[in-house]
């Protein structure tokens, strides 16, 4: 089975194991393709932690998982001082099975860890170096998947932090009927038949960082990054420039030829800094990349305003709503885009979960 073959493989076993989590799904293996970190936000119990556990069970590599807290010491991380090493008058510590070593890393509540541990966990996610004793260690590390109950505030100075995950995303919790009717009483979990080894993760990511981009690709990511920054988006030039590897490690994902437009909406968990701005520059990207998903989020949105402003002690209330997502309902059943039949059966359900409501 070639490389490709296996990510596929195992991209479609998570997508079918996890309900709604398909684009946290692309996101953690398309920052893997292209040696970047990401990092989830949601309030517990959301599959933060199925998904990379999943990961790590399909990766043959050295791993490293930590629940972080204010309390957590050097050594949980780093590993312990080298007793060795202390004889020789010689302060290093012993880093077998530890995050210097590992080539993919786990680290729950993230934000909540010591200042000691941010500052050593720094340099080994951007420079993959960690100074250890007299010596500088080469650190392994392709890909370090990080999660959080909430997004850093800027008083918090984890600016510097926070900048090293390359791909961010709010993870939102289960509301379609039908995902809540298979979370409920459905089957849940990822099933693994084959594993993936450190030589080929390598290969593939040398893979996907030898695709060519179509000159319409380039066009729409230079006005994914006009507009972005017309919206009032910071963007650094290190983002930028490794967002055009993270298109591309999507686009091999995706098994294209080259890059192309559509490829370039993977970017929306890349092509901003501050929280308040990710469904900002998710609309952007998502209106230069694929125009006809873009339609489909915006009749989303609708429908989501429109069921939210209903009085359901006023039954003329609810008769305008019905009818309006009806309309709704309407215009998704002719739209293209890919995500058409999943925002179809949403509204479908929502109009439905209506009506019984007044029932």
């Amino acid at each position: 089975m070639s490389v490709h073959s296996k990510f596929t493989t195992f991209r479609d076993a998570m997508i079918a194991g996890m309900i709604e989590r398909d684009a946290e799904v692309n996101m953690v293996l398309t920052a893997l393709l292209c040696r970047e970190h990401a990092i989830l936000v949601s309030g517990p119990g959301e599959a933060k932690s199925m998904l990379l556990d999943s990961l790590m069970a399909w990766a043959n590599a050295p791993k490293f998982d930590l629940l972080l807290n204010k309390f957590t010491t050097p050594e949980e991380t780093t590993g312990p001082v080298s007793l060795v090493g202390l004889k020789s008058d010689e302060y290093r510590r012993v880093t077998e099975g530890m995050l210097p070593e590992a080539s993919l890393a786990f680290l729950d509540e993230i934000f909540k860890a010591s200042s000691a541990i941010l500052n050593t966990t720094l340099k080994i996610l951007n420079e993959r170096r960690f100074r250890n004793g007299k010596d500088t260690m080469d650190c392994p590390l392709l890909l370090c998947v990080a999660a959080s109950n909430e997004w850093p505030a800027p008083q918090d100075g984890l600016g510097a932090l926070f900048d090293r995950f390359m791909f961010r995303k709010t993870v939102k919790p289960i509301t379609n009927e039908a995902s809540l009717r298979r979370l409920c009483f459905g089957n849940v979990g990822v099933t693994i038949t084959e594993t993936i080894t450190l030589q080929e993760i390598t290969h593939a990511i040398q893979l996907a960082g030898a695709m060519q981009w179509s000159p319409d690709a380039e066009d729409a990511l230079l006005e994914c990054i006009k507009q972005v920054r017309t919206e009032g988006i910071r963007l650094g030039s290190r983002r930028i420039r490794k967002s055009v590897n993270a298109a591309a490690a999507y686009a091999w994902l995706e098994g294209a030829s080259e890059v192309e437009p559509d490829h370039l909406e993977i970017l929306q968990h890349c092509l901003w800094e501050d929280p308040e701005h990710e469904k900002v520059a998710a609309k952007v990207v998502a209106g230069i990349a694929n125009p006809a998903n873009a339609v489909v989020m915006s009749l989303l949105s609708e429908c989501e305003q429109t069921a939210d402003a209903i009085d359901f002690t006023q039954i003329a209330s609810v008769t305008v709503a019905i009818k309006r997502l009806t309309e709704i309902q309407s215009q998704l059943r002719t739209t293209k885009g890919s995500k058409a039949p999943a925002a179809l059966q949403y509204v479908t359900d929502k109009i439905k979960e209506i009506k019984l409501r007044m029932i």
